[in-house]
C-alpha cells in the first residue's frame, strides 16, 4: 500500500509540474533555501521505489536528487575570466599614469605592462593583481627621446592572465 501511495505522489508531482514560489526552493543537496524568483524543479529518482523518503508529499526530499530545470546550462558552465583594459593615460612631462581596469568576471593576477616604440619594447612594468571591476594606476617614466613619439601601451603584454578578450589591451598615446 505504501509503495502505491508513493508512486501516486511522484506521478501526481510530475503530472502537475511542480513549481515552488519565491518563498522556498529545493537545492541540489535536498535542503530548502530562500529564492529571489520562482524556480521550476524536476524530481529525478533513480533507485528502489521502496526506499523513497515518506516526507516527499511535504516537499522534503530526503535523499532524492533535485535538478533545477530552469537554469541556463551555459551560464552554469561559463568559465569566468579576467579582462584587462587600459581606460586612460595621463601624461606629465615624460611620466605617464596608466590606468588599467579589470572589466572581467575574475580577479586578474600579477601581469606586465609593455610600452612600445613601434615594434620595439622600450619598457616593462610589473602590474599588481587587479580585482573585479577595479582600476589601478601604474606610473611609467620613459627616456626623454620618447617624449614626443606615439607609444603603444599594452596591458598583460606577456599574456600571463587568461582573459575573456585579449584584443582590448592596447592603448596608443604620445
Amino acid at each position: 500500500m505504501k509503495v502505491k501511495k508513493r508512486i501516486f505522489i511522484i506521478f501526481f508531482l510530475v503530472l502537475i509540474g511542480l513549481s515552488i514560489s519565491t518563498s522556498m526552493a529545493v537545492n541540489y543537496s535536498g535542503q530548502t533555501s530562500a529564492m529571489d524568483r520562482q524556480q521550476d524543479i524536476t524530481f529525478k529518482y533513480e533507485g528502489d521505489l521502496d526506499k523513497i523518503p515518506p516526507t516527499i508529499g511535504g516537499l522534503s526530499t530526503g535523499n532524492i536528487p533535485v535538478y533545477n530545470s530552469s537554469s541556463n546550462s551555459s551560464k552554469n558552465n561559463e568559465v569566468l575570466k579576467a579582462d584587462l583594459k587600459i581606460s586612460k593615460i595621463a601624461k606629465n612631462g615624460n611620466t605617464h599614469r596608466v590606468y588599467i581596469k579589470n572589466v572581467g568576471k575574475k580577479t586578474a593576477g600579477k601581469s606586465y605592462l609593455g610600452i612600445y616604440d613601434g615594434k620595439t619594447l622600450v619598457k616593462r612594468v610589473t602590474v599588481k593583481s587587479i580585482g573585479i571591476g577595479k582600476t589601478i594606476e601604474v606610473k611609467v617614466s620613459l627616456a626623454q627621446k620618447y617624449k614626443n613619439k606615439i607609444k603603444t601601451f599594452k596591458a598583460d603584454y606577456t599574456n600571463v592572465v587568461k582573459e575573456s578578450n585579449e584584443k582590448n589591451n592596447i592603448f596608443k598615446s604620445k
